[in-house]
């Protein structure tokens, strides 16, 4: 049985998906515990229960904000990382979003045959240390054009920007930069130790990063912030367990 964490919602075509994923995977077989947070009952402690349960298949129901909240509890109660029995499905609500082009998945129909399907893929997630790991893009924006480093093990860069994102690959992309195909060159021998041929090209790209400020700022997923400059972020290699298409990885 799969054990189902289905996100609390007034949305109506949110809702309206929820009842038809509850059908499918009634039909498929698939069926199981459905549980929901409330203010008397966290994410963290509904993913407790489901391990104390023993359930070994978990599945995320809801917007991306809610899926990386389950997928982020999930990880650190059950280690961090490393091939284990419980593995993690997740099913958006909203198709338009960042997760449902990443899974493969264009209709709540795909999501459920997925599940039916259960196939494993073990994949790097990435982390805001010490324990806030993520699946959805981050981004850090100002008030106004903000100063801002960047640093690995053994580069560090100091620039200019208005904006900051990076996504599950801690690839970034840096806006509203002075100079900046210039700026974009020095940055792509700065994560890659090669030079560009097209001074557009925004493909960014560590295992290790830190960012710092010099006004503390605020950090972002979906519209919810979860974190504060100064960021330390890396790889963390097979974090999760996640059902999906192979052929989307």
């Amino acid at each position: 049985m799969y054990y189902y964490l289905q996100e609390s919602t007034s949305n109506w075509n949110e809702r309206k998906l929820q009842e038809k994923l509850k059908k499918l995977v009634g039909q498929f077989g698939i069926a199981g515990e459905s549980v929901s947070p409330s203010p008397a009952r966290t994410i963290d402690e509904l993913v407790t229960i489901g391990l104390e349960k023993n359930y070994s298949t978990f599945v995320g129901v809801g917007t991306d904000l809610f899926l990386n909240k389950v997928a982020s509890s999930l990880i650190n109660q059950r280690g961090g990382f490393g091939a284990d029995r419980v593995v993690l499905g997740l099913v958006p609500t909203n198709f338009q979003g960042d997760i449902a082009p990443w899974l493969g998945y264009r209709s709540i129909e795909d999501a459920a045959s997925a599940l039916k399907s259960r196939k494993v893929t073990t994949v790097d997630v990435p982390v805001i240390e010490p324990s806030k790991y993520f699946i959805a893009p981050l981004r850090i924006k100002g008030a106004k054009l903000f100063s801002i480093k960047l640093a690995t093990a053994g580069y560090s860069l100091d620039t200019q920007a208005t904006s900051l994102s990076i996504d599950r690959n801690l690839r970034v992309k840096i806006s509203g930069t002075p100079s900046s195909n210039q700026l974009v060159g020095r940055l792509k021998h700065f994560f890659t130790g090669q030079k560009t041929e097209n001074a557009a090209d925004s493909e960014l790209r560590s295992n290790q990063l830190r960012i710092e400020t010099i006004d503390t700022i605020p950090v972002y997923l979906s519209s919810e912030m979860i974190a504060k400059t100064p960021i330390s972020l890396k790889i963390v290699p097979q974090a999760l367990n996640l059902i999906m298409e192979r052929g989307t990885i």
